[in-house]
C-alpha cells in the first residue's frame, strides 16, 4: 500500500507538468492577442495613441505576462541597432511601412520594457531629431517600474506599500520628461540631459550580471510566469494570506 501511494504521488509531478504544458500551448497557439484589438485600431486611426489607453493596455499585458517571450528570454542582449530599427519603422508610418508593420513595431518596443532602456538612452544622441523624439516618448513608457498588487502586495506588507509609493512618485516624474517637436532646442536638450542624469543614477537596474541573465533567460518568460509556476503563484497567497495561514497562526 505504501509503495502504491508513493508511486501515485510521484506520478503527480509529470502529470502536473504535462497538464500545464498542454494548457500553455493551447492558450499561446490561439491566433491574435487578448486585448489587442482596441489599441491596434486606435493606432491605425491616429499617429499617437491615447496615453491613458496605452498605459491600460501595457498594464493588462504585464498582468497576464503577454509582454514576455514565450519560452526563453534573451531581451537582455537587445542592441541599439535593434531598437533604432523599430523606431525607424514607427517614424516612417504611411511612407515606407504599413500600419500593420507600425503596430507590430510599437508593440514589440513596448514589450521590450526595461530591456530597451539602455539602448534608448544611447539613441538620445542620434543625429535624427525625429528618432530622438520617439526615443524620449518610448523611455516614458519603458523606464517605468510596475507597482506591486494583489497577493504580492499583501505578502510583503508595509515594505511593498513603501516601494509602491516610491515607484509611483518616480513614474510621475518620468512622465514629465517629454517634449514636443515645436519646443525650443533648449528645452529639448534639458529633457535629454535629465534622462541621462536619471539613467546614471539608476543604471544598475538595466545592467545585468551573468547570474541575472541566466535567471532572466529561464524565468522572465510567459511559460515561467503563466505556465507551471502559476500553480505556485495561486497556492502561495492561499497559504500565506488565507484562512489556512490564519488558523496555523492561532494554533
Amino acid at each position: 500500500m505504501t509503495a502504491y501511494v508513493i508511486k501515485r504521488l510521484l506520478l503527480m509531478i509529470p502529470t502536473t507538468f504535462t497538464i500545464s504544458l498542454v494548457m500553455f500551448v493551447i492558450m499561446n497557439a490561439a491566433p491574435g492577442r487578448p486585448g489587442a484589438q482596441l489599441p491596434s485600431e486606435s493606432r491605425a486611426a491616429a499617429d499617437v495613441m491615447n496615453a491613458a489607453q496605452r498605459e491600460s493596455y501595457r498594464i493588462f499585458k504585464n498582468q497576464f505576462a503577454l509582454d514576455k517571450p514565450i519560452l526563453f528570454n534573451t531581451r537582455f542582449s537587445t542592441t541599439r541597432e535593434e531598437v533604432r530599427r523599430l523606431l525607424v519603422t514607427i517614424r516612417n508610418r504611411g511612407r515606407a511601412f504599413s500600419s500593420g508593420e507600425v503596430i507590430r513595431a510599437t508593440e514589440e518596443l513596448e514589450d521590450l520594457g526595461r530591456y530597451a532602456v539602455a539602448p534608448l538612452i544611447e539613441i538620445l544622441d542620434d543625429p535624427d531629431p525625429e528618432i530622438r523624439l520617439l526615443a524620449v516618448r518610448s523611455l516614458v513608457m519603458n523606464a517605468q517600474e510596475q507597482v506591486l498588487t494583489g497577493w504580492e502586495l499583501r505578502r510583503r506588507g508595509p515594505e511593498a506599500e513603501a516601494r509602491n509609493k516610491r515607484v509611483a512618485k518616480e513614474n510621475r516624474y518620468l512622465k514629465t520628461l517629454i517634449y514636443s517637436p515645436s519646443d525650443p532646442e533648449t528645452k529639448k536638450k534639458e529633457i535629454v540631459a535629465k534622462w541621462k542624469a536619471w539613467y546614471r543614477k539608476n543604471e544598475d537596474r538595466f545592467r545585468f550580471s551573468t547570474g541575472e541573465k541566466i535567471k532572466i533567460f529561464f524565468l522572465d518568460t510567459r511559460f515561467a510566469t503563466g505556465g507551471i509556476f502559476s500553480l505556485w503563484i495561486w497556492v502561495s497567497p492561499m497559504w500565506t494570506n488565507g484562512p489556512f495561514w490564519e488558523k496555523s497562526r492561532n494554533v
